[in-house]
């Protein structure tokens, strides 16, 4: 963000009676606490009964080699071709499969297994605290939205404040505009208005 539009946010903050000031970023036990919320939605998403099974997770280095564990353990572990994604809204999902089945319990079970299997250290720029998804919240539904719909855009539907914090803040009124205008107009729009997210 360049400083007119850093100013301008910080005005627009205390215009809509906003805290101009970031709150604090993330600590260690944030990320333990993001680390286990995506793994309480990903097993939500096999579809499974009763609690998750507990186990000890190897670190990583890196991120990519993570994903890359989970990659190779699902290959082992899981017959047939099955594609994966992965959120930090909806955590890690079995999203396609070929020769193999969906709903198999085991096939849900295995996955979820190489999931939980494998960790990172904490990047701590993944992860988003309360008091960061209200600040982000409020920005976007105080200054934001109302920024957009002045310059004569429509936004389909804005969520709630509980809402937003359930999608981790993966919500931006950009993407109402987005798909039916030209990059220009949209260029002007973010000039205009700021942009996605404030800095926190």
């Amino acid at each position: 963000m360049n400083a007119r539009a850093a100013a301008l946010v910080a005005a627009a903050f205390v215009l809509v009676g906003c805290a101009a000031v970031p709150p604090p970023g993330p600590t260690d036990a944030d990320a333990v606490d993001y680390r286990q919320r995506i793994l309480e939605r990903s097993w939500q998403n096999t579809g499974l009964a009763g609690e998750a099974p507990q186990i000890d997770a190897t670190v990583a280095p890196t991120y990519d080699l993570a994903m890359q564990a989970v990659s190779t353990c699902v290959s082992s572990a899981v017959s047939g071709g099955f594609s994966w994604g992965f959120g930090p809204a909806d955590g890690f999902e079995l999203m396609g499969a070929s020769g193999g089945d969906l709903d198999d319990p085991a096939v849900q079970r295995a996955f979820y297994l190489c999931v939980a299997a494998t960790t990172y250290p904490p990047d701590l720029s993944d992860v988003l605290t309360s008091a960061q998804l209200d600040y982000i919240y409020d920005y976007l539904a105080e200054w934001l939205v109302p920024c957009i719909i002045t310059e004569g855009y429509r936004i389909e539907a804005v969520p709630t404040r509980d809402e937003f914090h359930d999608l981790y803040g993966q919500w931006s009124p950009y993407a109402s505009v987005t798909p039916s205008v030209p990059q220009r107009d949209y260029e002007r729009l973010a000039a205009a208005c700021g942009p996605e997210v404030p800095a926190y």
